[in-house]
């Protein structure tokens, strides 16, 4: 990254976090499957269009749509193989590892070559900005490969949240821990009947 600007680096944590789950001998395989699926849908998300728009190089792109399908193919077997999935029986944990590896090395170089190329040619005020966008597809993203979804145009956009709506039901139906950020919900103020029904007490209106 340019030296004047370091704040895109961020973008590419997605996948040391991976790494260090894969490298963590108690670390959850389904950890990694998470923070892998989020990154590469927020890269997808945002990072994207960006680079069509401010870059307008095409094959460049093109190569990372691919790089993002080949290794969330990569990511839904270790993710099958994880859960016991039956589809799974039979693969081999190291080797399906490494070959992990090798796809998302390839694809972190892919993301790294735009990235250091954005921050050459945005200014600092949207690189901000593309990194805050960045933050909050990370924390809506879904939570699980989707391969054969549409990762482009408006079905990319619909299907980003789609998924990640189905992903957070999927999530919480299997008790699946979810490393990645989380939105804060909003604290809902409960009435004087729900104070009731809890047997909790409101507080008495001001003389």
């Amino acid at each position: 990254m340019p030296e004047q600007w370091h704040g895109l680096a961020e973008i590419e944590d997605g996948h040391e976090r991976a790494f260090a789950v894969l490298d963590d001998p108690n670390g959850s395989l389904l950890d990694a499957v998470v923070w892998l699926s989020a990154h590469l849908a927020a890269v997808q998300h945002v990072v994207r269009p960006a680079a069509l728009r401010v870059l307008g190089d095409t094959p460049s792109v093109t190569a990372l749509d691919r790089g993002t399908v080949r290794v969330e193919r990569t990511v839904r077997s270790l993710e099958q193989l994880a859960s016991g999935d039956g589809l799974a029986a039979g693969v081999d944990e190291g080797w399906l590892t490494r070959e992990l590896t090798r796809a998302v090395n390839a694809q972190a170089d892919r993301e790294h070559r735009i990235l250091g190329r954005l921050a050459n040619d945005m200014p600092p005020k949207e690189q901000a900005e593309l990194v805050a966008a960045y933050r909050r597809a990370l924390e809506q993203a879904p939570t699980r490969p989707h391969p054969h979804t549409p990762h482009t145009g408006r079905w990319g956009a619909l299907a980003f949240w789609v998924d990640a709506r189905r992903d957070r039901i999927m999530d919480t139906l299997d008790s699946r821990h979810v490393p990645t950020p989380h939105r804060a919900r909003a604290q809902v103020k409960t009435g004087r009947w729900s104070d009731y029904l809890l047997g909790r007490r409101s507080p008495r209106p001001p003389d």
